[in-house]
């Protein structure tokens, strides 16, 4: 009508508050610019709480046990024992020892009697915050779920390892700070806001990081060659068309004229590597990508007999999908399930991500030699899926997406971008591999320029040129406690403005 006031609202019905007035619009929700002054307020008021607190000669204890850990990671265990603050934030790069160095902080912590428990946003990162790192660790969806329906309590002083937090989206980031804070504990949230971010909105890693500082691990144990290292942190710091160039020095940088030519001339290389007794991954940005990895390198098994010739066909139960599985195929599983049923009459828990060998397969059912590393400490080395999993859960695992290998440690590291790649999908498929990490291309197809395009999310309080306040919302500090202030926001853009435009001068000219 005549004089009311039309204000956008998302799909499902909350207002959306304009934050950026410059070139572009941009609308963020009453609720999510509220949750993240909240959640920075939280963090900024607890930097005191002198919680979990560990004495000098309790660390130096743990840490002789560790003698390999570089200065970097003594720094972090020593900081995070001794801080006090309610949360603190770790930043390292690939390849950097997070993992070890958050075992020995967990042990220091469980020597001086303070609790310790992980939290990751995907099941299989949470296994391996488990595994090794040696904490008591879930996914934070189930942590929120099982304390919302009462089924468990955050122990008073508690000390919460949130890993791979830079993929923890915001809302969730704030419920588990109202735990830890009404337990009266401390979050550490370490991870890596140059790598993937969260699917839902996020940024909120970098911001704690920048507010509150970090402890940063520097020094990489994982790269052989210094020159893949060299290659890995340029992408990092925003420079991929020096990276290219070092990789392409490296001779690991592999076009053809068609992407097809570049994907088989990538599971060429995969299936000699492989034969060498190489741990080799295959990567790519797009999961479209990802399903011709997998049938070009199922097809060589096939021909080279590692997998049968003849297997069988499994179908969803909706009848949406089916897979052609046979033993011998590598497969990885896509849901979770914490109650599937076995043959014997028990259950057994699976969880996305679980990688293995197909040994049988029968009408109903699918049976899986689980890796190693992907067993539950008491759980079986050997699996039965039914049939109807098998259709809709279940992938061949010979190929993945950038994303599925975060964490994750290979010899060689072979990677298929796309116009769809980010600089933080690169710099995760380029940092995985031990001995090398290889690109395969068609040429122009725009995978340099994507390469050196940042997709991180940022606040949609930065978004704003004040911080200010979103509207209708009075935040107040805890008492005794200083509020937030709303300074500008002076944090450098992360990936270096302009790489992509130097890259399109450099491919114009040549």
């Amino acid at each position: 009508t005549s004089g009311e006031v039309i204000r956008p609202r998302d799909e499902h019905g909350r207002v959306l508050r304009e934050v950026c007035t410059q070139a572009e619009r941009r609308y963020s929700t009453v609720d999510l610019l509220a949750a993240e002054h909240e959640l920075l307020q939280r963090a900024t008021n607890r930097q005191h709480a002198r919680v979990a607190v560990i004495g000098p000669e309790q660390v130096d204890a743990a840490l002789a046990a560790y003698p390999d850990l570089d200065a970097d990671q003594q720094t972090m265990v020593r900081s995070l024992a001794s801080s006090g603050a309610g949360v603190d934030v770790v930043v390292g790069k690939a390849g950097t020892g997070k993992t070890t160095a958050l075992r020995c902080y967990g042990e220091v912590a469980r020597r001086a009697g303070v609790q310790v428990l992980g939290v990751a946003p995907s099941a299989t990162a949470a296994h391996q915050l488990a595994t090794s790192a040696g904490v008591d660790a879930c996914t934070l969806d189930k942590l929120l779920v099982e304390v919302a329906h009462g089924h468990r309590r955050l122990p008073a002083g508690v000390v919460v390892i949130v890993d791979e937090a830079a993929m923890v989206d915001t809302r969730n980031r704030l419920a588990l700070q109202r735990l830890v804070d009404n337990a009266g504990g401390k979050v550490v949230d370490v991870g890596d806001h140059r790598q993937i971010p969260s699917v839902d909105v996020g940024g909120i890693h970098h911001v704690l990081a920048t507010r509150l500082g970090a402890v940063t691990l520097g020094v990489n144990h994982r790269f052989r060659n210094p020159g893949y290292r060299d290659a890995a942190d340029l992408i990092r710091d925003g420079h991929a068309d020096k990276a290219i160039e070092q990789l392409r020095a490296l001779d690991a940088v592999h076009e053809h004229d068609q992407p097809a030519d570049a994907w088989a001339a990538m599971v060429g290389d995969w299936a000699r590597l492989r034969a060498d007794g190489a741990d080799v991954r295959m990567l790519a940005a797009e999961r479209t990508v990802v399903a011709q990895l997998n049938l070009l390198a199922r097809h060589h098994l096939t021909q080279t007999g590692e997998v049968a010739r003849r297997g069988r066909t499994y179908v969803s139960d909706d009848d949406a999908r089916d897979i052609d599985l046979a033993p011998g195929d590598r497969v990885r599983l896509g849901r979770n399930d914490s109650r599937l049923p076995q043959p014997d009459g028990t259950t057994v828990t699976v969880r996305n991500g679980m990688t293995g060998t197909i040994t049988r397969t029968t009408r109903r059912a699918v049976v899986v030699e689980l890796d190693a590393d992907h067993r539950a400490p008491d759980g079986p080395a050997q699996i039965t899926l039914p049939a109807g999993y098998a259709g809709a859960d279940v992938d061949y695992g010979y190929a993945t997406t950038a994303d599925k290998a975060q964490a994750a440690t290979v010899d060689h590291s072979l990677f298929a971008p796309s116009p769809a790649t980010s600089a933080e999908r690169a710099y995760v498929a380029l940092s995985r591999g031990r001995h090398s990490n290889r690109i395969y291309a068609a040429a122009d197809s725009g995978w340099e320029e994507a390469i050196a395009t940042s997709r991180a999310h940022t606040l949609a309080l930065a978004q704003q040129p004040d911080w200010a306040r979103p509207e209708g919302e009075e935040l107040q500090p805890e008492a005794g406690r200083q509020p937030l202030t709303t300074a500008r926001c002076h944090t450098a853009h992360p990936y270096g403005v302009g790489a992509a435009e130097r890259l399109s001068q450099r491919r114009s000219h040549a």
